[in-house]
């Protein structure tokens, strides 16, 4: 408990480093909807965001972003009839707050920096009547990860 709460206190220090450091010229708020990929599947993201405008072609961005992994697991277990399988289909949700530096260039943003994703909680798929999954958990629930992206914004 006490890594997790340093680890939520060096990313505020490091967000709130980022709104002090720079002077106020272009602001923007915006909603963001995409499709992400994490082991093969797509999966939609969505979420809210600040982007701060530097110069013509620097600035950075700050977010908060939904997304959701999913999770097909196997098992096996033993009844009063014998043994049986089944598939366990479970969906993870994540809170993700990327902090980026963002590129402008005439074609595309090019945007790049960290991303602290905290895991919300998980819900079982599909009406499975053989297993209900009773408990599921991760062993880290708070992780830091890269995020790179190419953007395009819409006015």
């Amino acid at each position: 408990m006490v890594g997790f709460i340093s680890r939520v206190l060096l990313a505020s220090l490091f967000t709130g480093g980022i709104f002090a450091s720079y002077a106020q010229q272009s602001r923007y708020v915006g909603v963001n909807a995409g499709l992400e990929s994490a082991s093969s599947f797509f999966r939609p993201g969505y979420g809210v965001h600040y982007e701060q405008r530097l110069s013509g072609r620097s600035g950075f961005e700050i977010g908060v972003m939904h997304r959701s992994y999913s999770r097909n697991l196997y098992a096996t277990f033993s009844g009063p009839s014998g043994f049986y399988s089944s598939n366990i289909n479970l969906t993870e949700s994540h809170i993700s707050i990327p902090a980026v530096y963002k590129r402008y260039t005439r074609i595309v943003d090019i945007s790049a920096g960290p991303s602290f994703e905290f895991y919300m909680g998980w819900r079982q798929r599909g009406d499975n009547p053989t297993m209900r999954v009773s408990q599921y958990s991760l062993t880290d629930a708070f992780n830091i990860g890269l995020l790179a992206k190419v953007s395009k914004s819409l006015k």
